[in-house]
């Protein structure tokens, strides 16, 4: 069970990432696996799941590109939002 500090520490963690990745204009197979980890399993709120989307869109838009995950594995985000669409 979640308790709410896990919840805000996942929510400034996952803000920190998204942040990252627009910064850098790229999103590591790291990073992608701590946000499926943040996400998965829970309830997302509001703000965690415009993040997600912000982060899909940029993708799609190949403002952010994803860095080769050919050698691990790749998770789905529970959410509904699969950061792993080249990985399948």
């Amino acid at each position: 069970m979640w308790d709410v500090a896990d919840v805000v520490c996942a929510g400034a963690s996952l803000e920190l990432l998204v942040r990252n990745a627009v910064n850098f204009g790229e999103l590591s197979p790291g990073a992608e696996r701590e946000i499926v980890r943040l996400t998965q399993g829970r309830s997302l709120s509001e703000r965690e799941t415009k993040l997600l989307a912000l982060l899909q869109d940029a993708i799609a838009a190949s403002a952010i590109q994803q860095c080769s995950c050919s050698n691990i594995n790749c998770g789905v985000n529970h959410s509904g939002i699969s950061l792993s669409a080249a990985c399948a």
